[in-house]
């Protein structure tokens, strides 16, 4: 099992009960024990679902039998009527707190109201985090008896469907390239005024290069940035990510010196 997510996932301000996620793979673990039943949490506080996109690979074993996804606290930015066209559009099932705690928050259900499930008006406290983990253990034990008894009504049950075209025109995966942690870490030359930290939480990590001295430089060894798309003289997208909840942060310049035209 890998989970991949924000600071929820992460379990961000829960303080006497594991997150949702983890909460679930007890579930799993009392429920199908099995001696390889692995969890691997690959969450990231303020990550979005384009680092996940773009990392996807270095994140999640290609082994992996069960994937879980939470990003709508990050990707504010999409409206969640959007990605339920997404995901029902390439059949993969979804998860609405929203829908599922809507009514009763609305009429002000004592365990529901906003005040008793939520820290800040969006990370979820400990009541919260179980009221997740009840959301998907119930999502997995009504899939977990469709495939035990062959119901048809099992959104999981029957032949898999071949991959339909892309729902946006031509978007289909360009091969890329992925430096975060020890990859990012070989990546860079050794350069004076430059620091390795891990400005993680609980026990997650958020690597990164940090320098406080004025000047200093970063010089990454040489990439391979030959596009993998036909024709090769494609445009090749470099995303540099930057950690933002620094005060006081100064500014950088970006350059490619040997970049060729």
């Amino acid at each position: 099992m890998v989970a991949l997510g924000g600071s929820i996932t992460c379990g961000s301000i829960t303080h006497n009960v594991p997150s949702y996620i983890e909460q679930v793979f007890q579930w799993i673990n009392a429920t199908f024990p099995h001696a390889d039943n692995t969890f691997i949490n690959s969450c990231k506080g303020g990550a979005g679902s384009t680092e996940a996109g773009l990392c996807f690979d270095a994140k999640v074993p290609r082994n992996a039998d069960l994937i879980t996804m939470e990003f709508t606290l990050n990707d504010a930015y999409h409206h969640e009527a959007d990605m339920s066209a997404f995901l029902q559009y390439y059949r993969i099932p979804e998860l609405s707190m929203r829908r599922a705690l809507y009514r009763d928050t609305m009429e002000g259900t004592v365990g529901f109201r906003p005040e008793e499930t939520v820290c800040d008006m969006m990370h979820p406290n400990d009541l919260g985090h179980r009221y997740y983990a009840d959301v998907m253990v119930a999502f997995l034990e009504d899939h977990a008896w469709a495939a035990a008894t062959g119901s048809p009504d099992g959104l999981l049950t029957g032949p898999r469907s071949p991959l339909p075209a892309p729902l946006i025109p031509n978007n289909y995966e360009h091969g890329q390239q992925c430096a975060i942690d020890e990859a990012l870490v070989t990546l860079v030359q050794p350069s004076q005024g430059w620091e390795w930290v891990d400005e993680g939480k609980l026990g997650h990590h958020k690597r990164g290069w940090r320098s406080v001295t004025p000047g200093s430089k970063l010089i990454t060894k040489p990439m391979d940035t030959t596009s993998k798309v036909e024709p090769s003289n494609e445009p090749v997208l470099l995303i540099l990510g930057v950690l933002k909840s620094y005060e006081h942060m100064g500014q950088a310049v970006l350059a490619c010196p040997f970049l060729r035209s």
